[in-house]
């Protein structure tokens, strides 16, 4: 292999010395159009004569520049035969050729990247530009306005002399892309056959060189997206792929990642660059993205040989070859970067100098691959050997140790056997404990059920509350089977009284409170024939006091309540509140409105004296009231969050457009939303009433 190689650069080492008839570079004058804005017709009148510079390189560069440049040259045919001049860089993006006829008239001819192949009137990968028949001197002008390089090589000569020099180059240049597909094909097939990493990113790099080296001379244009010249754009986007499969292979072929872990980390730097770059050109900049990635490719090339080095200090065999083939490689890239940067001169070889140097580093890093497995397999082999000595003296250990727990087994076994005896007589204790707590079980649902059937039976009914009430709706919602919130309703001459209570605690001993509130208010209201709310509750909290025994036994359990008096007097509807730390809402006029109670519970307190605000207020025709317990309120949702007294408040006032029925129905919407995916807080109750 290292001979056929050797072979193909000698080719093209001798190519590259073979010279067309005649380059126009040596007799030219350029002139920079920084303003972009001169014609064709200044130039021909020799307006700007005095300004056009006189060349001095054999190979045209003026790097990556943004400017219009003229070019002015005279040439006369040595013979009758038709003569061509041809731009060896397909790449530029527009160039425009100018020639006077013997009539005087201007002939113009148009090529470039940014041009369809079907502009060119002979299909190749460099820009031909038919010159004039005459034998005479003739001058002739090209325009050039380009984001790629503006890299000119020049040659003029007869057609079959300039295909004959092409046959020859893609003869070369075909045998080197052949040559990079079949390395990395093989380089692929050993991948997909041990599943090593390293041939994939050394796949990626070697194709995506390739590919860019290809499209650099022209010939991806030429055969793939001649008709799509707008893909030339994005040159300096093909032109990041190499460098971030040469990363990619060099931390895994080094592993730097155990090597050299700082230089690992600072390597993933140049590939967020580069991937910046290709992210700019693909948003329209050209000339900053190809600025940037040739700059980081040279730094990137001289950075990975700095990384090679210090792998090979801390140890690594495989990082001499790295170092070898990247040092052969970054000359060649150095030079190329420099040429088209316009540093230094373009030449034959100059131009083509990432080839020679990217068929060296393939040997070479060929090499190291077919090195690496073996030195892979040396490895495997003394990790199996020695994983084989470990083994053999881990089996005699462990020999040993099984004889000991044989004997341990055998002790443990008759333990076993007496544990077992003893885990019986336990599950048998625990299984009559089962039993005895599912009869319990049984015993305490009944008593719940005979509660929850006793607490139903204190309630209002259905026909009671449409009797006295009419227009209503009660949203309750008990927490557990029984409650600690109730309501009660008494009708009165030309009226009702009607409580909402919410008794200390819920489920049992709520509804053991209950009991006693509901006794306690038909004694107040209906034997003692109280209506005033205020009184109701001063005469309810004395009553708790003593039925409770608070004074005794410092039982601190009581209610708070709310409670209204309605009737009609002379055509008016007067309402009387009172509460205890419970509030009423009422809506009249277009506005909803709150009476807060009194902020003292019932039975909370030993003062058996404890007066309660009494409010009156003067109703309108349908106005609405609500009572209602702090259960809606205080319900919170998944994240802990409380609905809370003012969000209560507005929600009232949101929905007073709708029917009563709705208004239940959208209050109980509100609260399972607010309840989804958390438990019920407390009991519920929310009254409406409207007059």
């Amino acid at each position: 292999m290292y001979k056929y190689f050797t072979t193909i650069i000698l080719f093209f080492s001798i190519f590259s010395l073979l010279k067309a008839q005649y380059n126009p570079a040596n007799n030219l004058n350029f002139l920079e159009d920084k303003t972009e804005k001169i014609t064709f017709e200044e130039i021909k009148s020799g307006k700007y004569d005095k300004k056009f510079q006189k060349n001095t390189q054999n190979i045209l560069n003026f790097g990556n520049s943004t400017h219009i440049y003229w070019l002015k040259f005279s040439y006369q045919n040595p013979t009758n035969e038709k003569y061509y001049l041809e731009i060896s860089n397909g790449m530029l993006d527009k160039v425009t050729f100018y020639t006077l006829n013997d009539k005087n008239e201007i002939q113009q001819q148009e090529m470039g990247g940014t041009l369809p192949r079907s502009k060119k009137n002979i299909k190749t990968n460099a820009l031909l530009f038919e010159l004039l028949e005459n034998r005479k001197e003739n001058i002739y002008w090209i325009k050039i306005k380009s984001n790629f390089p503006i890299e000119i090589p020049m040659q003029i000569d007869v057609l079959p002399k300039l295909l004959e020099k092409h046959h020859t180059n893609d003869i070369f240049l075909g045998m080197y892309f052949g040559i990079m597909l079949v390395m990395g094909l093989y380089n692929l097939f050993l991948f997909l056959s041990i599943k090593d990493k390293v041939y994939f990113y050394y796949v990626l790099y070697v194709w995506s060189i390739g590919f860019f080296y290809l499209h650099l001379k022209g010939f991806i244009n030429d055969v793939f997206w001649g008709e799509m010249p707008f893909l030339n754009f994005y040159t300096p986007f093909y032109s990041c792929i190499p460098p971030l499969g040469m990363v990619l292979f060099a931390n895994s072929f080094l592993n730097t990642k155990k090597y050299t872990p700082i230089l690992h980390q600072i390597s993933k730097l140049f590939f967020l660059i580069f991937i910046g770059c290709m992210i700019a050109n693909l948003l329209g900049d050209f000339v900053i993205s190809a600025s940037i990635s040739q700059l980081s490719s040279l730094i990137l090339v001289l950075y990975m040989l700095f990384m090679g080095i210090m792998v090979h200090t801390k140890g690594n065999p495989l990082a001499k070859f790295f170092i070898i083939s990247w040092s052969v490689y970054i000359a060649s890239v150095v030079i190329f970067i420099m040429q088209v940067a316009g540093v230094i001169s373009s030449t034959t070889f100059t131009s083509n100098s990432v080839l020679y140097g990217t068929m060296i580093e393939l040997v070479l890093l060929s090499f190291a691959l077919a090195y690496r497995i073996n030195l892979l397999k040396t490895e495997n082999l003394n990790i199996i050997r020695q994983q084989n000595e470990i083994l053999e003296i881990k089996v005699e250990a462990r020999t040993s140790e099984l004889s000991l727990l044989n004997r341990e087994i055998n002790a443990q076994n008759e333990e076993l056997t007496q544990s077992q005896e003893e885990l019986k007589a336990q599950r048998d204790f625990i299984e009559m404990q089962k039993n005895d707590m599912e009869s319990y079980n049984t015993k305490i649902k009944s008593s719940i059920n005979a509660s929850k059937i006793i607490q139903n039976s204190i309630l209002p009914s259905d026909k009671t509350l449409q009797q006295i009430l009419k227009n209503y709706f009660i949203l309750y919602l008990p927490k557990d089977e029984v409650s600690g919130d109730f309501y009660w309703v008494q009708e009165i001459e030309d009226g009702f009284i009607l409580a909402c209570i919410d008794c200390t605690g819920h489920g049992v001993p709520g509804a053991f409170m209950t009991t006693i509130a509901n006794s306690l208010l038909d004694e107040i209201i209906i034997l003692e024939k109280n209506i005033i709310p205020a009184q109701i509750l001063e005469r309810l909290n004395q009553r708790i006091n003593i039925v409770l025994k608070q004074d005794e036994t410092n039982n601190q359990n009581g209610m708070d309540i709310s409670i209204i008096t309605f009737q009609k007097e002379n055509m008016n509807n007067i309402l009387h509140f009172a509460g205890a730390k419970l509030n009423l809402y009422y809506y009249q006029n277009q506005e909803l409105k709150e009476i807060k109670g009194t902020r003292k519970s019932i039975g909370s307190v030993y003062d058996t004296n404890q007066t309660f605000e009494n409010h009156t207020i003067i109703l309108e025709n349908t106005s609405t009231l609500y009572l209602s317990t702090d259960g809606f309120s205080d319900q919170n949702n998944e994240q802990r969050k409380k609905i809370g007294d003012k969000n209560f408040f507005n929600i009232l006032n949101e929905i007073q457009s709708f029917s009563l029925d709705i208004q239940k129905e959208k209050l109980n919407e509100i609260l399972l939303n607010q309840m989804e995916n958390t438990s019920q807080r407390d009991d519920v109750l929310v009254i409406g009433i409207r007059i």
